[in-house]
C-alpha cells in the first residue's frame, strides 16, 4: 500500500486481507488482532504503544513508528497471553487468559496503574494492584481505564480531571471522570490534572455487568435485570455536551442515568462512549445516540450542539445493529438486514418493478398511438396534397385546350366571332375578362 498523508475514500490494507478479527485504535495508532492469534501493529508508537522494538526500549525514536501494518513478536509480551485489548490516546491495557491485566505505553499521570515512577512503560508489564481480582474487562477511555471484576467491582485509575474543554465547571480537587468524587484516595495526585495512579475500587456502585469509557466520561452497567430487559446504568466524568444523558455540566459520583436505564440496553458491549458523544445499542438491534452533534454524528438528521436525551436513529430502522464504534466526528455501525424489513424491501421492488414495467407498456402504447396518429395525418395530408395536384392538372390541362381550341367554335363566342368575320382574317384568342369557362 502506497504511503501519504492522507488517503481519500476507502483504501484496502493488502498485507491483511482476510486475516483481521478485530481492530483496535489509539489516538494515532492501530493494533489488529488477527485470526491467528497474532497482532500487527502500524502508526505512532513514540510511547512504545506499538512493541515492535522488543529488548530495544531505550526512549522514543522515530524508528518506533511504522508506516505499514508490522508483526508485534510474541515475545513483545514478556510471556504473557493476552486474549483482550483496549487503547487509550497514547497506553493499552490488556487482558490476560489467567485474568491478570498488563499494560504498556505513556504512564502520564498514572493511567497505567503502575505508579508515577516513570513516565513511559517500553514493555509489556503487569498491573499488580489488580493481582487476584479475577478481572473480566479492561476499557480505556482518553488517559483512564475502567476494569471490571468476576464479582462485579469496578476499579479505576488514571487522569481524573475533566478538559475545560469539555466544561467550564472548575473540578480541581475532583476526579470527575473516574467516579470517586470529592473523595480522594490517599495515593491520589491533585493537581492541574488530577489523578489515580494506582487501580482503586469505585464507590457507590451495585455489582455491574459491563463497563464503558469516553475520552473524558465513564459509564457502568448493573449486573440486575428487570423483565423487561432494561438495566440501571450509571455515569460519570464530563457531561458538557449530554453524553452521560445527564443535565450536570460535570458528574464527580456514579449517577443513575434515568433515559439509558429505560432502555434494554444490549451486554455486553451494547454501551460505547466516544469523545464527547455516546451510542447505545439496544436488544432489538436499534441504534440511540447522545451527546454533542454538531457533525451530524448523532446521525439523527440534526446537529445539536447538546443533546442529553437518547434519540433512536430511524434511518438504521430497515437494518439489526450488530456493533457501534464512536469517534469524535463520527459514528459506525455493523448492521444486517431486518427480516420484516428484507421482506418488504423485496415486495417494494416488486412493486417498483411492476410499476416500471407498466410505464414501459404505456410509454410504449402512446409510442404506438402516437405512431398512429401521425401515420393518419401523414395520409391526410397526402390526400390533400394529391386532390390540390389533381385540381391545378385539370386547370392546366383545360388552358391547355382552351389555347388550342380557340378557332374551332367551342363556344358561342368563338361561333360568332367566326360567323360574323367570315372571309376575314382570324384574330388573335380572347383574353383577360373575355375569357369564360
Amino acid at each position: 500500500m502506497a504511503t501519504k498523508d492522507v488517503i481519500p475514500g476507502c483504501t484496502l490494507v493488502t498485507e491483511l486481507a482476510g486475516k483481521v478479527a478485530r481492530v483496535d485504535m489509539g489516538f494515532a495508532y492501530i493494533i489488529a488482532t488477527l485470526t491467528s492469534g497474532r497482532r500487527c501493529a502500524w502508526g505512532i508508537g513514540e510511547f512504545g504503544t506499538l512493541l515492535l522494538q522488543p529488548g530495544d526500549y531505550t526512549g522514543p525514536t522515530w524508528r518506533d513508528n511504522s508506516q505499514l501494518p508490522r508483526e508485534m513478536p510474541p515475545r513483545s509480551f514478556g510471556g504473557h497471553y493476552v486474549t483482550q485489548l483496549s487503547c487509550g490516546d497514547t497506553m493499552v491495557l490488556g487482558l490476560t487468559a489467567q485474568g491478570a491485566v498488563v499494560a504498556w505505553g505513556s504512564n502520564q499521570a498514572g493511567r497505567l496503574g503502575i505508579g508515577l515512577t516513570q513516565q513511559e512503560q517500553f514493555g509489556v508489564v503487569e498491573v499488580k494492584a489488580l493481582s487476584g481480582k479475577s478481572i473480566t474487562k479492561v476499557q480505556c477511555g482518553g488517559a483512564h481505564t475502567l476494569a471490571l471484576a468476576a464479582n462485579g467491582d469496578v476499579y479505576s485509575w488514571g487522569s481524573g480531571g475533566v478538559s475545560s474543554f469539555t466544561t467550564s465547571v472548575a473540578v480541581t480537587g475532583g476526579i470527575a471522570r473516574l467516579g470517586h468524587g470529592i473523595f480522594i484516595p490517599e495515593f491520589a495526585l491533585v493537581e492541574t490534572y488530577p489523578c489515580l495512579p494506582f487501580p482503586c475500587r469505585v464507590p457507590c456502585l451495585p455489582p455491574a455487568c459491563d463497563v464503558a469509557c469516553g475520552q473524558w466520561h465513564s459509564f457502568v452497567v448493573a449486573a440486575a435485570v428487570r423483565d423487561n430487559g432494561t438495566r440501571d446504568v450509571y455515569g460519570f466524568g464530563g457531561n458538557a455536551y449530554g453524553q452521560l444523558g445527564l443535565p450536570a455540566m460535570a458528574v464527580f459520583t456514579p449517577t443513575r442515568v434515568p433515559s439509558l436505564s429505560d432502555l434494554p440496553i444490549r451486554v455486553p458491549g451494547g454501551l460505547i462512549g466516544g469523545r464527547l458523544h455516546s451510542a447505545a445499542v439496544t436488544l432489538d438491534g436499534m441504534l440511540h445516540t447522545l451527546g454533542w452533534g454538531e457533525y451530524y454524528q448523532l446521525g439523527t438528521g440534526s446537529a445539536p450542539e447538546r443533546s442529553s436525551n437518547p434519540a433512536a436513529v430511524t434511518a438504521l430502522r430497515p437494518f439489526v445493529v450488530e456493533a457501534a464504534a464512536v469517534g469524535k466526528f463520527h459514528t459506525l455501525t455493523v448492521v444486517r438486514q431486518r427480516e420484516g424489513c428484507q421482506q418488504a424491501s423485496r415486495e417494494e421492488e416488486d412493486d417498483e418493478e411492476d410499476e416500471g414495467e407498466q410505464e414501459d407498456e404505456n410509454e410504449e402504447g402512446s409510442e404506438d398511438d402516437d405512431e398512429e396518429v401521425e401515420g393518419e395525418m401523414q395520409e391526410d395530408d397526402m390526400l390533400i396534397y394529391y386532390e390540390e395536384e389533381e385540381q391545378e392538372g385539370a386547370e392546366f390541362e383545360f388552358e391547355g385546350d382552351t389555347d388550342d381550341g380557340s378557332g374551332d367554335g367551342d363556344s358561342d363566342t368563338g361561333g360568332e366571332q367566326e360567323g360574323g368575320a367570315a372571309g376575314e382574317a382570324q384574330g388573335p384568342p380572347p383574353t383577360g375578362a373575355n375569357r369564360h369557362v
